[in-house]
């Protein structure tokens, strides 16, 4: 997995010029920046992960000191027919929706993709302080640079909420985690467990 990192300046509050829209502004200590003026950790990294099993690349970016796919997964769960009749016309931008089932065989395990724990999520989202803070950051185009897509979920025989709602397993079910454009903030606890929820892999290092 390739990957490219913000790199700290040795001078204390140095001006790191990434490209004419991107810049850094880094404290005596290292750690804190911002990026257009929002706040973010210098150390974010952003790379790309190939999936052998099915040939599909995911963006991929460090935050809170792991590497998330910075897309929803796309890989047809083995040996389920209802993915059959699946509808794959916008399946590269939205993934699959899965259902508890099946989450737990689907990430790339033998390259060291997981599941995420609900502690890796509570990890993620603290990161950010707050809930209203980290759908900023977290949504698609947002400073993160972790594009969470409102792919909707899967209920009564089809996709609902498409555009308004991002819905993500954690390893916990039916704990999840929600993004929701109407409320602007995310939302961490049990969902419906009958549903079919969009999955973000995890990776330690």
């Amino acid at each position: 997995m390739g990957d490219s990192c913000f790199i700290l300046p040795d001078e204390p509050e140095a001006l790191q010029i990434i490209d004419e829209d991107q810049w850094v502004r880094v404290y005596a200590n290292g750690t804190i920046g911002w990026i257009l003026g929002k706040d973010i950790r210098t150390d974010q990294c952003t790379g790309s992960y190939t999936d052998k099993r099915n040939g599909v690349t995911y963006k991929t970016v460090k935050l809170a000191g792991r590497w998330w796919m910075a897309q929803n997964l796309a890989y047809r769960p083995p040996h389920s027919p209802f993915y059959d009749n699946y509808d794959t016309t916008r399946l590269e931008e939205n993934g699959y929706l899965y259902f508890i089932p099946h989450i737990n065989e689907v990430c790339p395990v033998k390259d060291g993709w997981r599941l995420p724990s609900r502690a890796d999520w509570e990890s993620l989202l603290d990161f950010y302080g707050d809930n209203e803070r980290a759908f900023e950051a977290l949504k698609e185009g947002g400073e993160s640079g972790f594009d969470a897509t409102f792919s909707g979920y899967y209920s009564d025989g089809g996709i609902k909420n498409t555009g308004e709602r991002s819905v993500m397993w954690s390893a916990d079910p039916p704990w999840a985690v929600q993004l929701s454009v109407k409320f602007k903030k995310v939302a961490a606890g049990p969902v419906i467990r009958d549903l079919g929820y969009s999955i973000r892999c995890v990776k330690d290092q």
